[in-house]
């Protein structure tokens, strides 16, 4: 599949794969990226299914948390800084 048109178009380079999997859990091109390394190996669905799944259930709901957490720290630093400034 690297040596192939479609491997070139999705996974020329590094940076270039990250971006089509980032966009691939997005499911924007859901098949668009999975469907040329499927007709080349039928296992490699197994990847896809398995990222999707990883990134869907786990590591985007962190990123999500996270970025919550965040927030509410944030907030509750400007409420306090409100209330000494009302002071």
């Amino acid at each position: 599949f690297a040596g192939t048109e479609e491997g070139k178009q999705y996974f020329p380079y590094f940076a270039k794969s990250m971006w089509s999997l980032f966009i691939l859990v997005t499911t924007a091109n859901f098949p668009d990226v999975m469907m040329p390394a499927y007709d080349h190996s039928r296992r490699s669905f197994l990847f896809f299914v398995a990222f999707c799944m990883l990134m869907v259930f786990f590591l985007v709901p962190m990123a999500t948390a996270i970025i919550y957490n965040q927030y509410v720290v944030d907030e509750a630093r400007n409420n306090e800084h409100k209330k000494v400034q009302e002071e």
